[in-house]
């Protein structure tokens, strides 16, 4: 029993060696071990870091788009009321250019009218002073006429 009986037997320098080898090894993938499941901890750390920060980044990006459309919304409303009140202008501007106009055509036809007026009182005035002319000299011809037959009858 005890050995082999085909080969060399081990002695016990050698048994301590590899058992000390047994340990070293042991001890090393322990090593290995908690390194690795420090590694496996740092790793689901990041992970875990990395999806929070994703998780604020794609909640940031939403409010980022919500944001963009009320603004996109409240300026193509604020561009309506602009084009609204510009049409609203143009609208008071092209009434107040009529307005105008017509004030225009009838201030011109009451320019022609008080034309006409002035020209007809022309016409009269010049029809009366013909008249005194005429009376002036109808008159100066009755006083001379006037004057002639007291000559006549004063000489006779």
């Amino acid at each position: 029993g005890k050995g082999k009986k085909n080969g060399k037997r081990v002695s016990k320098p050698e048994r301590e060696t590899d058992v000390e080898t047994a340990r070293a090894n042991a001890a090393l993938w322990e090593l290995k071990l908690k390194v690795t499941d420090q590694d496996l901890a740092e790793c689901r750390e990041a992970h875990f870091s990395l999806a929070c920060l994703n998780e604020r980044l794609t909640n940031k990006l939403h409010r980022s788009e919500e944001d963009s459309m009320d603004m996109s919304r409240y300026w193509q409303r604020k561009e309506e009321e602009h084009e609204q009140e510009v049409r609203n202008l143009m609208e008071d501007m092209k009434r107040q250019e009529e307005l105008a106009l017509n004030e225009k055509n009838k201030m011109a036809q009451d320019i022609r009218m008080i034309q006409d007026k002035v020209k007809d009182l022309k016409e009269i005035k010049a029809q009366l002073e013909q008249e005194l002319s005429d009376v002036r000299e109808s008159m100066d011809a009755a006083d001379k006429n006037h004057r002639e037959n007291i000559c006549k009858i004063e000489d006779n």
